[in-house]
């Protein structure tokens, strides 16, 4: 998921998921932040958080942010 500003400069979430290749990212530290808190958005992404579910709630529509854990292959023996 992206933050951009389009369409007149307007600013947009821009989500993506490959469909072909479906995967599972699992996530720690997560944050639900409200759609409206434009501003806060960009900082999130910066601090290294990915967007992976958008929840209705009673008070406007939410993004669920985590920061995925890196997984580290084990190296090749020689």
């Amino acid at each position: 998921m992206r933050f951009k500003n389009k369409y007149g400069g307007h600013p947009r979430f821009v989500l993506y998921k490959n469909l072909r290749k479906p995967m599972a990212v699992q996530t720690r530290g997560h944050k639900e932040i409200l759609l409206k808190s434009y501003d806060y958005h960009p900082k999130v992404f910066a601090d290294g958080f990915v967007g992976y579910k958008v929840k209705h709630k009673s008070n406007g529509m939410a993004l669920l942010y985590g920061k995925p854990f890196v997984v580290q292959e084990e190296p090749k023996a020689s």
